[in-house]
């Protein structure tokens, strides 16, 4: 079985924080895809899409980037936990 490796690339602009993470392999495919958006104000939004579908769509205060990376640094670990099946971890 031919092994895969991950790739997470982000890209930070002044307000915002674009993610994605690629699996790479005898395939290249995209796992997920997001951003945090209006970074430095008091409503700023988190979104992750996965395939097509937006899985997380969440307003909520986004003072800094060091924040927005929290956010979702925070939310990317529970869902590689949902998706191996470690509850506790999540």
């Amino acid at each position: 079985m031919a092994q895969s490796l991950n790739v997470l690339t982000l890209n930070s602009g002044s307000s915002s924080l674009k993610v994605a993470l690629f699996e790479l392999g005898a395939v290249e495919r995209e796992r997920f895809s997001g951003g945090l958006t209006q970074i430095g104000e008091d409503h700023g939004t988190f979104v992750i899409n996965v395939a097509e579908d937006t899985i997380i769509r969440q307003q909520l205060p986004l003072p800094d980037h060091g924040t927005a990376l929290q956010v979702f640094a925070r939310h990317t670990h529970r869902m590689i936990a949902e998706e191996r099946g470690d509850r506790q971890a999540a």
